[in-house]
């Protein structure tokens, strides 16, 4: 029987009990039907994952770590996403893929041509959500790192703070498996559904930005991440 695993936003310590939020404590009992003295498996992102005893104490539950796993599925390749916001699916899908593809950092972006017009409370909503995007995919990879969500930022603005990035584009004359990379650190800039636009291209290749390609086909932008964190982390990262 698998085992879940639980992320936690708290301290863990040998022995020590931690407190579960309502929300969580409601998924493992109601959801997943776990009663006490269950063993699962939390981690907190500080590296490490804990076995534990899921505890009742009163009306709220908690957990009993009892034994500690360094285990580390990091990639020694550091890899920033810079993902156009997209349609919500499409956003999700993209976002689960990158924490199952080991990256790092992943920055929203706001390019010219995204659907996503922001709007205080509905921005703060959508960072929310995409944030417990990045747990779950984390509680369900094996992760026990959890990658930093950025907040959004407009692509020229970007652009401008990381022109040693490289940008997805059809037009490129370079392919992704063939330009050249250095380090251990990468960035990669990928557009929204219609694309980037005329400016934003210019503006990438005038800051220094490289621009690359994922074959002869378009792709849709999900798959355009999906395909270039691979490329990546064929090349560089553990999946070579």
């Amino acid at each position: 029987m698998r085992i879940p695993r639980l992320y936690v936003n708290a301290a863990l310590v040998l022995h020590q009990p931690t407190a579960l939020t309502g929300e969580q404590a409601h998924r493992l009992t109601r959801v997943l039907r776990l009663r006490a003295d269950a063993t699962l498996r939390v981690f907190n992102g500080e590296g490490g994952e804990y076995t534990c005893t899921l505890q009742r104490n009163g009306q709220h539950w908690r957990v009993l770590p009892t034994g500690k796993s360094e285990r580390d599925v990091r990639s020694a390749l550091r890899i920033m996403l810079a993902q156009s916001i997209t349609r919500s699916e499409r956003m999700d899908f993209a976002l689960q893929k990158a924490v199952e593809l080991g990256v790092t950092r992943i920055q929203p972006i706001l390019a010219e041509r995204s659907t996503f017009k922001p709007q205080s409370r509905r921005l703060h909503n959508r960072q929310a959500h995409w944030q417990r995007i990045v747990i779950q995919t984390c509680e369900q990879c094996g992760r026990t790192d959890l990658p930093e969500l950025l907040d959004p930022c407009p692509s020229q603005d970007w652009m401008a703070d990381n022109p040693s990035a490289i940008m997805l584009c059809a037009d490129a004359q370079t392919s992704l498996s063939e330009l050249p990379l250095s380090g251990s650190d990468v960035a990669v800039l990928v557009g929204p559904e219609g694309g980037f636009s005329a400016d934003e291209i210019r503006a990438a290749r005038g800051l220094g930005l490289a621009t690359a390609s994922l074959g002869p086909r378009t792709l849709r932008t999900e798959t355009t991440a999906l395909v270039a964190l691979t490329v990546l982390q064929i090349r560089c990262g553990d999946l070579g």
